[in-house]
This record gives C-alpha cells, sequence and structure tokens, in this order.
C-alpha cells in the first residue's frame, strides 16, 4: 500500500469567531491597537487566534494594519477599521463607529499611541473594578469637522480657556461612578 501524504487543514477564513466582534468592538473604543494591546484589553487569551482572526479580518476588508516599523528596535503594527470594519463593528455595538481618518493612520507616534491606549486600557479596568462606567473616549488624533479660532482642525480634546488659549490632552473620558455623577477625566501620556 503506498503512502499518502496528508494535505494540509485549509483555513476556515470565512467562518466567524466570537473573537472577531471583540476585536471590532475594541477597535471601535481604542482606535489603534496591537495585538499586545488587544491581549492586555482581554480581546483573546490566544496569541497565535487572535493573529488568524486579525488577518481574516484583513483579508475581509475589515481591518488595515500599519507596517512594522524599526526605530531602536522593532515597533508592532497597528491595527484600524477600515470604513467596512466600521460599519460592522457599528452595526455590531448598535452605536455610529467611524473609521479613522487617513491623516492619523499609519506608523507615526507609535509609541505615543501605545501609552494612550495603555492608559485608556487601565482607566476602563479601573472604573470596572469600582463598579463605573466609562464613556466613549475621545483621543487627540481625532478632529472635529469646525474650524477652531486660528482657522486649523480642532481635535476633539482641544479645551479652548479663551479665544488663543487652548489645551490638548492625549485623550477625555467621563466616568460615571455608581453614585450617577458624570466625572470628566483628562490625560496627558
Amino acid at each position: 500500500m503506498k503512502a499518502t501524504k496528508a494535505k494540509p487543514l485549509k483555513r476556515l477564513d470565512a467562518a466567524e469567531s466570537d473573537v472577531d466582534g471583540r476585536i471590532l468592538g475594541a477597535l471601535a473604543r481604542y482606535r489603534f491597537l496591537t495585538p499586545d494591546l488587544m491581549m492586555l484589553a482581554g480581546v483573546s487569551g490566544h496569541r497565535t487566534h487572535l493573529g488568524d482572526r486579525l488577518n481574516a479580518l484583513e483579508r475581509g476588508k475589515l481591518l488595515r494594519r500599519s507596517t512594522p516599523q524599526v526605530n531602536f528596535g522593532r515597533l508592532p503594527s497597528f491595527w484600524w477599521l477600515t470604513p467596512k470594519g466600521a460599519e460592522q463593528a457599528g452595526h455590531e455595538l448598535g452605536v455610529l463607529v467611524r473609521a479613522p481618518s487617513a491623516r492619523t493612520v499609519g506608523a507615526h507616534a507609535n509609541r505615543h499611541r501605545q501609552g494612550q491606549v495603555r492608559a485608556a486600557i487601565a482607566l476602563d479596568a479601573i472604573a470596572a473594578s469600582l463598579g463605573a462606567h466609562v464613556a466613549p473616549l475621545a483621543f487627540d488624533f481625532e478632529s472635529k469637522a469646525e474650524m477652531g479660532p486660528d482657522k486649523r482642525p480642532e481635535s476633539l480634546t482641544t479645551l479652548w480657556l479663551d479665544a488663543q488659549s487652548y489645551l490638548k490632552p492625549d485623550f477625555l473620558a467621563g466616568v460615571t461612578l455608581p453614585d450617577g455623577v458624570v466625572r470628566p477625566v483628562v490625560f496627558v501620556v
């Protein structure tokens, strides 16, 4: 009897996983994530499965990623939602989700973005441990449609002190503690 070579298992890219919804939800919340940050946010407990699902969602044109950057070591790729992915995430979450604008995607500010997202994930974890809720986050790389007094697009986090003075924190959040009072939180990473 002649031995036959086993065929490799075919990947089921079309088969959905519950991790897919968690990936879309995490990217809708935090905008840009590395696989390590996804693990930290509780998207998946298995790095290999997470990588497989990210690649499948990328092939489905729901996600994009930056190319890894080499700058004093290799910086990981960031993943973000495409317009199609934002629409899918919004449908699953029941809220409006926007894809990041073209000027905010890519590997620039990689380390800083990682810090922003780590702080946001920590805020969510602390709030959850206190029985609190964190409203949607506003990051400094997101623009408002209207222009500020200096005729440049404003960030969602721009806080105008007067006609010429402003602060631009990394992100803003509203935390509702069990007493029902919303407390604003301003982060500078």
